[in-house]
């Protein structure tokens, strides 16, 4: 256990002298730890007040604040993580407030504190000071950090954004955890499943087929394939019109402990004039995935996602479906085009992929293939079969 005494510069001027203490739990990794432990403990008046964070998660960040509302000791500090977010109904200013009142901690409204506050706590580091006495002076920080004196409302900006690009549930905020309710994104996507339930069946025809193996090159690649977006492939037919395709990932209990973990539930496309598509899926397993999008093709005005089929939770190798969307995200339909004999072309152990997608003449233009590579697909390899087919597109 780290002992720290420490001097706190309150919004009146005045010093606090304050007594911290944390927990370590040293790592395997050289240098790494976990904090289990924190405690501050200050006299108001003759008596002398402790707050105390030690729930079984890790502590990702300590109080920010530490002052007097009225005649209340007040503290705020960052929520992170899946099990501290959870335990405070993950609020989505990342950070909570609590009054001391009848000799006890209780969790107040962020609006019920004196609009004056400011940072005044050492917030980490706490272990890796020499001297037991740590000074307003000695509280500067590095950049990365808040600085002494800023408001609470620098405080939720940052911890209501944290670590925005992480994917680990244990050390980003509770508004990505569990994002505020879209009612306009919950209507889309009730609207897609409803249609991809009730699309017309599309039988495709053979166009061609070659077994005749064809080197393809890197610039071969991404021009069958389009832009990598980090969930699927985005052709450059939809430039102007879809500026990204990201996977939907939710965080929900692991079904074994109380810990969290991120699942993807499927793909959101978002539009260049700022609306999104979802294509979520709902009932999904334990350890099921989604049908992901496979693919985005644009033609005019009319945006077509493909994505794998299912029937009575099961895939169906052989069918895709195809919605299209209005360029501004409206649906226009669904489609469930089946390639009856695409068996015969490619048996169980060479399964293929869809290769290429294209939208002319009022029909699709889909490929199958075989592609074989030595180290990295987007490198070039070798297509060592090919089959197209064609879908003509219903006009009414």
């Amino acid at each position: 256990m780290v002992h720290r005494s420490v001097e706190s510069t309150l919004a009146n001027g005045q010093l606090l002298p304050v007594h911290r203490t944390v927990v370590i739990l040293q790592k395997d990794i050289p240098r790494e730890y976990l904090i289990k432990k924190t405690t501050i403990q200050f006299m108001h008046g003759r008596q002398r007040v402790k707050w105390e964070d030690n729930d079984r998660y890790s502590i990702q960040a300590l109080p920010e604040v530490l002052d007097f509302a009225g005649n209340d000791p007040v503290l705020v500090t960052p929520v992170i993580g899946w099990g501290a977010c959870k335990k405070y109904d993950f609020p989505q200013e990342g950070v909570v407030a609590f009054a001391y009142r009848n000799g006890d901690w209780h969790r107040v409204a962020l609006a019920e504190l004196p609009p004056n506050l400011s940072v005044n706590l050492l917030h980490s580091g706490i272990e890796h000071w020499e001297h037991k006495l740590v000074t307003p002076k000695d509280k500067i920080e590095p950049n990365w950090q808040l600085r002494q004196g800023a408001p609470v409302s620098e405080v939720v900006e940052k911890y209501a954004n944290y670590n925005a690009k992480s994917s680990d549930p244990g050390s980003v905020s509770c508004a990505r955890l569990n994002p505020p309710r879209d009612p306009e994104f919950a209507a889309a996507v009730k609207m897609n499943i409803a249609a991809e339930a009730n699309a017309r069946v599309l039988t495709a025809q053979v166009k061609s087929s070659s077994a005749t193996p064809e080197v393809i090159s890197k610039d071969d690649y991404w021009k069958a394939k389009g832009k990598w977006t980090g969930a699927t492939y985005l052709q450059d037919s939809c430039e102007g019109i879809v500026e990204d395709v990201d996977p939907i990932r939710e965080m929900t209990p692991d079904g074994v402990t109380e810990d969290g973990l991120w699942k993807s539930v499927g793909d959101v496309l978002t539009l260049a004039d700022g609306g999104r598509i979802p294509m979520r899926e709902f009932g999904l397993r334990a350890f099921q995935g989604p049908a992901s999008v496979q693919a985005v093709v644009c033609s005019g005005n009319v945006i077509f996602t493909v994505k794998g089929a299912r029937v009575s939770d099961q895939t169906v190798k052989n069918q895709l479906i195809v919605h299209r969307f209005s360029r501004t995200g409206g649906l226009i339909d669904a489609l469930r085009i089946n390639f009856a004999n695409l068996g015969q072309f490619f048996p169980p152990e060479e399964w293929p992929q869809l290769w290429e997608m294209r939208v002319m003449d009022g029909q699709l233009e889909i490929t199958f293939g075989k592609y074989s590579y030595e180290r990295w697909p987007t490198d070039g390899g070798v297509l060592d079969h090919r089959v197209t087919y064609t879908v003509p597109l219903p006009t009414g």
